[in-house]
């Protein structure tokens, strides 16, 4: 049984590896491990029905969500709710790593200015 997907860069500099999700087998989440290199950045969007939390496993990052804007290190979560506009962006100068968690198996991103 294979436990986690390809590593795949999503966003210029953003690589992300699903360690579950529908292609694994998951039914109701998904969970990928984002590494971010120095200024890469995953850029605005929404998720129009569903929630997500980043836990910060490694690294130094800014971001903005809604109209909060501010800065998250290691061991820090964040909960992003439906409909809230967010982005990150790797401020230091080493590879982040982000773990994201969806309470669904097939995440919605929509792009936003």
């Amino acid at each position: 049984m294979e436990f986690s997907g390809s590593d795949d860069e999503i966003f210029p500099g953003v690589r992300s590896r699903p360690l579950a999700n529908s292609s694994l087998g998951s039914q109701t989440m998904t969970i990928n491990k984002i590494t971010i290199e120095p200024n890469a950045a995953i850029p605005a969007h929404i998720h129009p029905s569903h929630e997500e939390v980043l836990i910060i496993i490694e690294g130094i990052f800014s971001y903005e969500l809604g109209n909060e804007n501010g800065s998250l290190t290691t061991g820090d979560t964040i909960l992003i709710l439906p409909q809230d506009r967010h982005y990150i962006i790797n401020t230091s100068h080493a590879l982040g790593t982000v773990i994201a968690i969806f309470p669904v198996a097939t995440p919605e991103r929509i792009m936003v200015e």
